[in-house]
């Protein structure tokens, strides 16, 4: 197997209307930057290469954001190098007004049969070790723009729901962020046959 790079987009920018939970104590942006740095120092650590795609608070539209991954991607592919996106997210039921009751993890991939389904189904089975009291969402599909017009296997995550009071509570401690990391990581591991 070609060497792998993994690729991680960070969900949103600071100015992004209604993407924190309801007492505003977290703000997707902050949450999923967050992540991607403990993701990315993970595979580090494994030896796995690693690119943070975007690590400022800014929000570039989804067209730009998949343009600046597949630059990555085609210079990747220059050097012999397979690349996995993987776009990191938090979910919300509501506008972020008032808590609400939905909770859970869930993973996306594009319509239909594609080589995004393998890391999915790899995301949800590792969920199942590591989160084995947590609400599985499951590996749902549709055409969202960034993961539709990147060229390379890619999935957008949505890691739990922040205007959830008990997910806020897992998203917000170091426990709840090391095992969402922990869940990414194992599935790379898996992925790439580490």
């Amino acid at each position: 197997m070609k060497p792998i790079t993994i690729i991680l987009d960070s969900g949103h920018g600071e100015l992004t209307p209604g993407k924190s939970s309801p007492d505003g104590k977290l703000k997707e942006w902050k949450f999923t930057r967050e992540l991607s740095k403990r993701i990315k120092t993970a595979c580090d650590m494994k030896g796995i290469k690693c690119i943070q795609a975007n690590t400022d608070n800014s929000d570039p539209t989804l067209t730009t954001r998949a343009s600046n991954i597949n630059k990555i991607v085609r210079t990747e592919g220059e050097q012999g190098r397979q690349c996995l996106m993987i776009s990191l997210h938090g979910n919300a039921a509501g506008n972020g007004s008032s808590w609400m009751n939905a909770s859970g993890w869930e993973v996306w991939s594009t319509v239909g049969t594609t080589n995004s389904d393998k890391f999915a189904n790899l995301l949800c089975e590792c969920f199942k070790t590591i989160f084995p009291d947590k609400k599985l969402r499951g590996h749902k599909e549709k055409d969202f723009t960034l993961i539709y017009k990147c060229a390379c296997p890619c999935v957008l995550t949505e890691n739990f729901f922040y205007d959830n009071k008990e997910d806020f509570k897992l998203m917000t401690s170091e426990e709840g962020l090391k095992k969402i990391t922990d869940l990414h990581v194992a599935a790379i591991c898996e992925y790439i046959n580490y």
